[in-house]
């Protein structure tokens, strides 16, 4: 989530710095292997929907109502989308699978290789545009990797988020 709201702050223009605490991008979730579960609303002959996807989770997380839930599974329509579309230069989730709990297949990954790192490899390519010099000379885009923040910081009236602190060297302790 990270890397994508970086790579949408950037694409408006804004200028980001990319904190990673490892010695390389994504985390976890490099390691994701699985796919994307998100609703396709194109593909009209497998017969998905929002619906289908909430009451699959719901039943999965052995809940019977949630007010996160639905909001998960109606994003996944754009999630899909914003992926295929932004990264299409380097990612293409050309697989879908149905796996365990689903209704119909909705599970979208790449024929080759682990769906996270090829997530994270695609979002790194398209945020690597963004390392050129600005017109007052700053870079638009910066990573410093080895790097943690440790608080965040807030205006005087705590209202909005102001930044964060951070500090340097190999990230210690657990996630």
């Amino acid at each position: 989530a990270g890397l994508s709201a970086a790579l949408t702050v950037l694409d408006r223009g804004g200028t980001v710095v990319v904190l990673e605490k490892q010695g390389h991008l994504g985390g976890n979730s490099a390691w994701a292997s699985s796919g994307v579960n998100a609703v396709d609303v194109n593909n009209t002959k497998s017969g998905d929907s929002v619906a289908s996807f909430t009451a699959d989770t719901l039943r999965g997380a052995q809940i019977p109502n949630s007010t996160l839930i639905p909001v998960l599974t109606a994003g996944s329509v754009d999630s899909l989308a914003w992926l295929r579309s932004r990264l299409a230069e380097n990612l293409e989730l050309d697989l879908v699978g149905q796996m365990g709990g689903h209704s119909f297949p909705r599970t979208h990954r790449p024929s080759q290789g682990l769906a996270g790192s090829a997530i994270i490899f695609a979002l790194e390519k398209q945020l690597k545009k963004y390392l050129h010099k600005t017109h007052d000379g700053g870079a638009q885009y910066e990573l410093r990797k080895w790097t943690r923040a440790t608080s965040i910081l807030t205006s005087s009236d705590g209202a909005t988020v102001a930044g964060v602190s951070y500090g340097s060297g190999a990230a210690k302790g657990p996630d």
